[in-house]
């Protein structure tokens, strides 16, 4: 029985900054091995940044790069630590994204990844099966360039793998270490644990599962740094997440010289055949899953702001559901960059539409949580515009409604810019679906932390903070009814205006969304899902007639979806148009509208 003391090292990093990078991660290489760590690997690509996207074209990043890899070398040359560092590297004029292998100060080999996860990847790197190669690298001749490297220490043998692979095993190895940058998105956590189970037990080792953190970009995916170690099955240990400053593993194994021949398989997924597919029925799961949401909103606008050198953050607080999420993960945003709450500004714009209840759960809300508040009122500025350009008094068409969104983004916008702030949007995925949002009102911001979060699960997110709180006035907000507040209250002073009896019941539409999205299935095909699954709730004709509804603002909506913030995903549904969900915004959609009477 031998033991070896491992250490992932998931650095605070600079995206492209490889100067700034290379000092950090040599600081914890330095308190790695102070630790006693003797095999250190960072994660993939940490010696530029995951998420540099084209800037991986430029040889001058690419030669810092391997700068940075010949000092981190120089820097570690007096221990007998084997350090693995992630970085892109040019070999005979193509890029590839790979790992190095530094022992004792010297640079033995260049792993390159072998199976890419994402297409986009294809764009920066090159796609080939390599092995046993000889490269020149940091001016080095004869460095290994292989897709899989394995080598020996101290009678221990090494495999080094990038990015996920289950495919490829290895025979009479004792560690794998394995180098990742896996988004965080619901059950991504589940997805990595299993991984590193199922590869520690077919590959008869202890696995060193190494993901990207929160240092990465925010534009689209969050990185939580969630990293694993498991052994025969079993996972021996896993890091802390959304640590903005960076997070470092260790843990001391013991390597076995008895085998095990026992292989297992990964899950197979299947489809969610249930009313809420976004929702867990179980209320354990679903408080699990509440929670990672609000971590990944919040560490994403924690960096972004960071980022952006923002010293607030603006938002309109409206007295709805969507603004008092948005609300909520502003002030957990907060909490993790240690920044008082009065830097939040909570701006609440009273219009033609607002109604009491809403404006003073706004008020409320923000006094709870101490922010700064600030009440605009803008009818007088929207009766202005709308005097200016025709518009009657008593007209209370289209154009009315959106005067006063747009009127509400800007004031938003010209806040954010005089107090050095972000504006924050509110809007979500159901509502992007449905194209159910002004364009260029509250259809845009400067960072949108809910863009990715369905209606159906986001009630249970306010739910879960109003239960944590016992806040009477999120307890008042999760049972107002939804509403854009665009139209005058009724003669009682209540929401005349009822989202849902205009476009739809969202638990129809989260399950077309859903089922649309997530499985590809056919109109035909979600309609006679639907009316199994909720023939107990709505007639044949109603499933039909909101169905058709769902598809045509789907098709017509993406010119929206085609130009909006940044917004960090949450699942594996997202219309994010430069990521997820790609269309023209002149498909023509009647053939799939059609498809339902058929």
């Amino acid at each position: 029985m031998k033991k070896i003391k491992l250490g992932l090292l998931v650095p605070k990093i600079k995206l492209a900054n490889v100067k700034f990078n290379t000092e950090s991660i040599i600081n914890d290489i330095k308190a790695a091995v102070a630790n006693g760590a003797k095999i250190i690997t960072t994660y993939e690509l940490a010696l530029t940044g995951f998420c540099c996207g084209d800037l991986f074209k430029h040889d001058f990043l690419l030669k810092n790069a391997e700068a940075g890899l010949k000092e981190i070398a120089e820097a570690t040359k007096d221990t007998d630590a084997v350090v693995i560092i992630g970085m892109p590297a040019k070999v005979d004029e193509e890029t590839y994204n790979g790992a190095a292998i530094i022992d004792s100060g010297e640079i033995k080999a260049f792993v390159s990844k072998e199976q890419f996860t994402e297409d986009e990847e294809t764009r920066y790197f090159t796609f080939d099966t390599v092995r046993n190669q000889k490269i020149s690298l940091c001016g080095i001749e004869k460095i290994d360039f292989s897709n899989e490297y394995i080598f020996k220490k101290d009678g221990i043998s090494y495999a080094v793998r990038v990015g996920y692979n289950y495919e490829t095993e290895f025979e009479n190895i004792d560690v794998l270490v394995n180098l990742i940058a896996d988004p965080a998105i619901i059950g991504g956590d589940d997805n990595r644990l299993e991984y590193a189970m199922v590869e520690s037990k077919n590959n008869n080792a202890v696995i060193m599962l190494c993901n990207a953190g929160s240092s990465e970009s925010t534009s689209s995916v969050v990185y939580s740094g969630h990293s694993v170690i498991a052994k025969n099955g079993k996972v021996l240990c896993e890091s802390e997440k959304y640590n903005l400053e960076g997070t470092k593993l260790y843990y001391e194994a013991e390597i076995s010289d008895e085998e095990e021949n026992t292989k297992i398989r990964a899950k197979e997924k299947i489809v969610n055949l249930t009313e809420s597919p976004f929702v867990p029925k179980d209320e354990v799961e679903r408080t699990k899953r509440c929670k990672e949401i609000i971590e990944i909103q919040a560490t994403a606008l924690a960096r972004r702001m960071i980022h952006a050198h923002s010293d607030k953050a603006v938002l309109g607080l409206s007295g709805g559901l969507d603004s008092t999420l948005a609300f909520l993960v502003v002030v957990k945003a907060f909490e993790k960059m240690n920044r008082d709450r009065k830097n939040i500004i909570a701006v609440t714009m009273p219009c033609f539409g607002t109604t009491g209840r809403t404006f003073d759960n706004a008020c409320k809300l923000a006094n709870e949580y101490g922010v700064d508040l600030r009440i605009i009122d803008i009818k007088e500025a929207c009766s202005v515009h709308l005097k200016d350009i025709g518009i009657e008094w008593g007209d209370t068409s289209i154009t009315y409604e959106n005067a006063q969104a747009r009127e509400r983004t800007q004031v938003l916008m010209d806040l954010a810019n005089k107090e050095n702030g972000l504006v924050i949007g509110t809007g979500n995925l159901s509502e992007a679906a449905l194209g159910w949002c002004t364009y260029n009102g509250d259809h845009m911001s400067m960072y949108n932390v809910n863009a990715n979060v369905p209606k159906t699960l986001l009630r249970y997110i306010v739910e879960e903070i109003a239960k944590e709180s016992n806040s009477a006035t999120l307890k008042d907000i999760l049972d107002t009814p939804i509403s854009p507040e665009l139209l005058p209250p009724d003669e009682n002073g209540n929401i005349a205006q009822k989202t849902e009896e205009q476009v739809g019941p969202y638990l129809l539409h989260d399950f077309f969304l859903y089922h649309f999205v997530r499985w590809h299935a056919s109109p035909k095909e979600i309609l006679e899902t639907a009316k199994e699954i909720f023939k107990d709730k709505y007639s044949e004709d109603e499933i039909k007639r909101w169905l058709k509804v769902f598809l045509r603002k789907f098709f017509i909506a993406q010119f929206k979806r085609n130009c909006v913030p940044d917004s960090p995903k949450i699942g594996s549904v997202s219309l994010n148009s430069k990521e997820d969900f790609r269309m023209p915004s002149d498909i023509d959609g009647s053939m799939w509208e059609a498809e339902v009477d058929a």
